[in-house]
């Protein structure tokens, strides 16, 4: 199961890019990959969202969530949405809950960085006042990589700000080559981590 906002919930995303490797590469083994992912939410609504994760019973669980937790609001923001603290808090509980109602093994995805001028600018998000900055970001990539357990660190991996073929024109989202990468690394790194 991978379990995330909206850098995961996309038609073309690294986790239908994922779904659709292992279906090629393995299908005689009967994998299957089902994605749980709601763009815009927060960790705390991921806590509302975790029972989808026990009830799935998958061996394994993907997670690629935070971003929105680093988002402001307005021209002049004075914070982000969730504050750092709970978003620590927010994840322990995640992992706990997890780790209490399924047997699946978690992998957690730290939250790559954007291209905050491109954010800011871009007529989508600017005209709901939607910010990020990389220093939230990387907050929330620590707190993840802080955590117990195998830890794949995106944020580092496609570096601050990632590549511009990476990024669509929000800053925010992968293009398909991004989408592409982020798949390949995550077999990659999965397969380093198990």
């Amino acid at each position: 199961m991978v379990f995330g906002d909206s850098l995961t919930s996309d038609p073309q995303s690294w986790a239908v890019i994922l779904r659709e490797m292992l279906a090629m590469r393995r299908g005689p083994e009967g994998i299957s990959l089902t994605t749980s992912a709601v763009a815009g939410e927060t960790t705390t609504h991921g806590l509302v969202r975790a029972g989808e994760i026990s009830n799935a019973r998958p061996d394994w669980v993907l997670f690629l969530f935070g971003t929105n937790d680093a988002r402001t609001q307005g021209s002049h923001p004075t914070k982000t949405l969730v504050h750092h603290e709970e978003t620590a808090r927010n994840i322990a509980e995640l992992r706990q809950r997890v780790s209490r109602e399924t047997s699946a093994s978690c992998i957690w995805i730290t939250p790559p960085a954007v291209n905050e001028e491109q954010v800011a600018a871009h007529w989508g998000l600017a005209k709901f006042g939607v910010r990020f900055r990389n220093q939230d970001l990387e907050q929330v990539a620590k707190i993840v990589r802080d955590g117990d357990g195998p830890v794949m660190d995106a944020f580092s991996m496609f570096g601050s700000p990632p590549p511009s073929d990476l990024l669509m024109d929000d800053g925010l989202h992968f293009t398909l080559a991004g989408q592409k990468r982020m798949a390949l690394e995550v077999i990659r790194g999965w397969s380093e981590l198990t």
